[in-house]
């Protein structure tokens, strides 16, 4: 069979809506980590911070000649050079993962003597999401954050002796009182008002553990007050976030597989406003049947 009609069999891909057939690819991506470590502990405790964006590498023939694309070289070729040129984020249609927003991150263009119908050229772009939004965003990350710290000092909390509690007497130990901050976090994700009456009573809770704690001798109390102070830190900043006109949260089970974008537009959301509430999203653009996400109500 010619080269020819052997690129017409190859998997196409898509940007800024050029097509062109991809002779290689590969796809690659990493998990991000934070290593939380305490002296005199062996190992640490790994926070996963999200996955980061992926790469796809693609090598891409442009010739003459071939049936499917007759406009391949040198036309075509052109304004893929053109569009590869910009440098704000498009829209990338994977062979294999479909739509995405992406960047280009490289460009090889391979020039020899003994080519004459045409070039070929290795292209990578790297995932991103759209309007570059950011977990940090989301009034709802410091939550995370919070609730992540929560466990990483739980147990250097339940070997203190003796074990703080509350200063009104009320028996609730630190590591129990950690679990409840847990769970009054998760709930006050439900609403806007309802997280700003948690979050108030929990940064009141939190600041009484610190006083309780200060007072222990253990010197495993210096890493739980660092983690209660940065949990506060946490709170504090989902509070400042918050504003008094902010439209009411609520949250909605998927019945079916649905993409991100008619989720956002089904609920009346800019697609925006949409992955602040539901910043993970931003890196799958689907949302799995039976997965809940947040939207806003009301007027």
């Amino acid at each position: 069979m010619p080269l020819t009609d052997i690129l017409t069999l190859l998997p196409a891909l898509s940007w800024r809506g050029i097509e062109v057939p991809s002779q290689t690819n590969s796809l690659a991506f990493k998990h991000g980590q934070a290593m939380h470590r305490q002296h005199g502990i062996d190992g640490a405790f790994i926070e996963h911070t999200g996955r980061e964006s992926a790469t796809m590498s693609f090598r891409i023939p442009f010739r003459v000649g071939v049936i499917e694309y007759p406009d391949l070289y040198p036309s075509r070729f052109r304004d893929f050079w053109n569009a590869c040129l910009d440098g704000s984020t498009g829209n990338l249609r994977h062979p294999e993962f479909g739509e995405m927003d992406a960047k280009v991150s490289s460009f090889t263009l391979s020039i020899t003597p003994e080519r004459r119908d045409g070039y070929d050229v290795d292209v990578e772009f790297v995932e991103t999401t759209e309007n570059n939004i950011t977990v940090a965003d989301n009034p709802l990350g410091p939550i995370a954050e919070a609730i992540s710290v929560a466990d990483a000092i739980k147990d250097s909390a339940a070997e203190l002796t003796p074990k703080p509690e509350y200063e009104d007497g009320s028996g609730v130990d630190l590591l129990q009182a950690l679990k409840q901050l847990e769970g009054m976090l998760f709930l006050a994700q439900l609403s806007v008002q309802a997280m700003i009456n948690s979050v108030n009573n929990v940064i009141g809770a939190v600041n009484g553990m610190i006083d309780t704690v200060n007072q222990a001798t253990d010197p495993k109390a210096w890493g739980v007050v660092d983690g209660l102070k940065s949990i506060e830190a946490s709170l504090q900043e989902v509070k400042d976030s918050l504003a008094p006109n902010q439209k009411k949260i609520d949250f909605i089970i998927a019945q079916q597989d649905i993409a991100v974008r008619d989720a956002s537009g089904a609920a009346g959301m800019k697609i925006a406003d949409f992955l602040k509430l539901n910043p993970a999203l931003a890196r799958t653009g689907l949302i799995p049947m039976g997965k809940e996400y947040f939207v806003q109500v009301g007027d």
